[in-house]
């Protein structure tokens, strides 16, 4: 089976996406999660995947020590899906990236 951008098999691409991907972050392959996250997300229709996929992204560069990167990720997960079951705990992890990343004041305001 081969997946493409075609509209009737789109919810098999985001599927397809989102399984890899989750197979990428649970096996701390961090990297190529984020290489391949920046070739999937224009193509992604389902926003609930787009917001779990973000989430993960964010997660890895969090685990990196990337925590700019991280912060970022996570301000965009509760803009753009503020309705998304993981916007509140995006507004958590950008708190603790804050606190990593010393702007305490920063930190407990985003709460």
């Amino acid at each position: 089976m081969k997946i493409t951008d075609n509209p009737d098999e789109s919810d098999a691409f985001d599927n397809a996406a989102l399984g890899l991907l989750t197979i990428l972050y649970k096996t701390d392959k961090y990297e190529k999660l984020i290489e391949l996250t920046d070739e999937f997300i224009p193509r992604l229709k389902n926003a609930s995947i787009k917001a779990q996929i973000l989430y993960m992204v964010g997660n890895s560069n969090f685990n990196m020590d990337n925590f700019e990167k991280a912060a970022r990720i996570y301000s965009d997960i509760y803009t753009l899906y503020p309705d998304s079951e993981l916007a509140s705990k995006a507004r958590l992890n950008k708190s603790w990236t804050l606190y990593k990343l010393g702007k305490f004041k920063e930190c407990v305001g985003n709460i």
